[in-house]
């Protein structure tokens, strides 16, 4: 038993020779629940998972560790545990850097502060924790965007009441690139455990914040920043909101797509709704609000993810997948789309019943990491929660919202094509035209996104029958 920690064992055979073609560490089971956790993909079929759990005693206090996990459930490395005090009031966010380091940062209940730090794949600690702010108070939440040699990382900072942020270096150098700047001065958090801020790169020199905004009206806000910190496309008034009223329970989630475009999910607990709109990268529209769904009730736990694309399923290279706990209905949800904001396939049910105390509801979801290129298998995420029997879970799905095993790349999903293929001819013999030619050649064209095959019909002798195709 290897426990998960383990990369090199002794094993003995005698009397013989064995070839041994794969040799699997049993399961570690994540029996706590999660008060935080967050997701990155590493590769085809592995993926990292940062959390704060929820056992709590004099010794732990809610550690925050990381584990790498492969995709059909079985443990990779550890679990490492980075701190042993986050608190039961917490948050985390991960974001790799590369195939080989990430950045993780959380927020601490009993210092009331926000830290981050560099770690390996392997639990070494390259940057150790380090802060920029104090007396961040009991409203919080992270977020991490990594452009190409620098991340942006956000905090929410109920003592100012703001959602600030810094840029720092991908490196072990623990000195700002750019100090404390207020992404809004005026958020006055009001909500806990739950996403109230998300940032997320677009491409090497531009990235997202989005926030809830609980001054006045309470409503849906975004900012596009450059590495250096700088407003590319600042807040502006409520004529700039998404939402104009999500009311003090709203959450909210930001993904890239295509290195040009984002897209924002959230939860609007007045309409107790999902929404989502996708918008250019220079903050103009792709899309209106689209309704996600609208039963959610007054479950305000949601996320967003972009997932690698095969050609003829969706359109562009890359498609969403949005993640939601339904109240209403007592489910964990998910429905995909593609970067135009087409519906792929309609609303699915992740879990049932998953939490009733709802205590613990956060939920993540990963299918690639448009900015460093790493992905899971092309069409598939991956969704972690906390189910009814307080552990924390991970589930596998393709982008149709059929069960995806883990293993291997193929495609074993049914695509969900509801359009009509289109047959046209193209330029050929004008109508009643006689020929004494022994063969005659038709342009024949076909337009669909799962299009097989088509066929020319002819009746040359009193009959249809069916020619070359």
């Amino acid at each position: 038993n290897l426990s998960g920690n383990q990369n090199i064992f002794d094993l003995r055979v005698v009397g013989g020779s064995v070839e041994f073609d794969h040799i699997i560490d049993p399961v570690i089971a994540q029996t706590s629940a999660s008060v935080s956790i967050d997701m990155q993909p590493l590769g085809n079929n592995t993926f990292l998972v940062a959390r704060i759990n929820a056992s709590s005693s004099n010794l732990t206090h809610n550690m925050l560790s990381f584990s790498t996990i492969f995709a059909n459930g079985t443990a990779k490395q550890g679990p490492f545990f980075l701190y042993t005090a986050a608190g039961n009031i917490s948050a985390v966010s991960a974001a790799t850097i590369n195939s080989t380091h990430f950045y993780v940062a959380w927020y601490d209940f009993f210092i009331q502060d926000e830290l981050r730090a560099i770690y390996s794949m392997n639990g070494t600690q390259l940057r150790a924790p380090t802060t920029i702010d104090a007396a961040n108070l009991q409203f919080y939440d992270t977020c991490l965007a990594v452009y190409s040699n620098r991340t942006g990382f956000g905090w929410v900072d109920s003592g100012e009441g703001d959602f600030d942020a810094v840029w720092v270096p991908n490196n072990s150098t623990t000195t700002a690139f750019v100090g404390e700047t207020a992404i809004n001065a005026a958020m006055v958090p009001t909500t806990n455990r739950t996403n109230i801020a998300d940032c997320m790169a677009i491409n090497s020199t531009a990235a997202a914040f989005v926030h809830v905004n609980y001054t006045g009206t309470d409503n849906i806000r975004y900012s596009i920043r450059n590495f250096a910190g700088t407003a590319i496309t600042s807040e502006g008034g409520l004529n700039n909101a998404l939402d104009l009223n999500v009311g003090t329970t709203g959450s909210v989630g930001v993904t890239t797509l295509d290195g040009n475009k984002f897209a924002v999910a959230w939860y609007d607990g007045t309409d107790q709704d999902i929404s989502m709109r996708i918008l250019w990268k220079n903050a103009t529209n792709v899309s209106s609000n689209i309704d996600v769904n609208t039963t959610a009730g007054t479950g305000n736990s949601i996320d967003i993810a972009t997932v690698s694309n095969i050609s003829g399923f969706g359109v562009g290279t890359q498609n969403i997948v949005v993640v939601w706990y339904g109240q209403a209905s007592g489910d964990i949800m998910g429905a995909t789309f593609d970067t135009w904001g087409n519906r792929l396939a309609n609303d699915f049910v992740i879990e049932t019943s998953p939490n009733s105390s709802t205590l613990y509801d956060e939920i993540s979801v990963i299918g690639i990491n448009p900015t460093t290129n790493q992905s899971l298998c092309t069409d598939t995420f991956a969704v972690a929660y906390t189910n009814s029997t307080g552990s924390t879970v991970f589930k596998t799905y393709f982008v149709n919202g059929s069960t995806w095993d883990g293993n291997g790349c193929a495609w074993r999903g049914a695509v969900v094509d509801t359009s009509n293929p289109v047959a046209e001819m193209g330029t050929n013999l004008a109508d009643n035209a006689n020929r004494s030619n022994s063969s005659v050649t038709f342009d024949l064209r076909g337009y669909d996104n799962a299009l097989s095959a088509l066929a020319l019909y002819g009746n040359w002798t009193g009959s249809w029958i069916a020619n070359q195709t």
